[in-house]
């Protein structure tokens, strides 16, 4: 997967184990504002090709280059179980350059979950929907 996806499926990732956005802002700046608090500063000092992007330079941010185990604290505080935040923060680096390839994360000893290790959900977990708790007003559209 090319690096914007591997960001991607981190942030939906985190979506599926918290049941919440890992950012979820209103506007653009919000989110890169969300964004940096938990990543750091968008900033050469962490990124050094940021500066070939068209809009860079025009609003500054700080020079602020967290590491991946300050990520990794920043993932936790948000209520990031902790057998993710390890994987989550490898892939939510803002150097795309800097971002593991998913064949990477599959194959690292820190990803029990790829490998059978992990916390899976059993059968007992999982939720069953009985029909008798679909509300009878669905039931009744269904049978018309």
């Amino acid at each position: 997967l090319p690096s914007a996806d591997m960001w991607s499926a981190g942030c939906v990732m985190y979506e599926m184990a918290v049941h919440r956005p890992l950012f979820n802002a209103g506007t653009d700046l919000e989110q890169l504002g969300q964004i940096q608090e938990l990543c750091g500063s968008v900033c050469e000092a962490g990124w050094p090709s940021v500066v070939e992007l068209p809009d860079y330079g025009k609003i500054g941010f700080g020079n602020t280059v967290l590491t991946q185990e300050e990520r990794e604290q920043g993932l936790l505080l948000r209520g990031c179980p902790r057998w993710l935040a390890p994987i989550l923060a490898q892939i939510l680096c803002l150097d795309p350059e800097q971002r593991p390839a998913a064949t990477e994360i599959l194959s690292s000893p820190r990803s029990g979950l790829f490998s059978g290790s992990g916390p899976v959900a059993t059968s007992l977990q999982l939720p069953s929907f009985a029909r008798s708790s679909i509300p009878d007003r669905l039931q009744s559209q269904s049978t018309q």
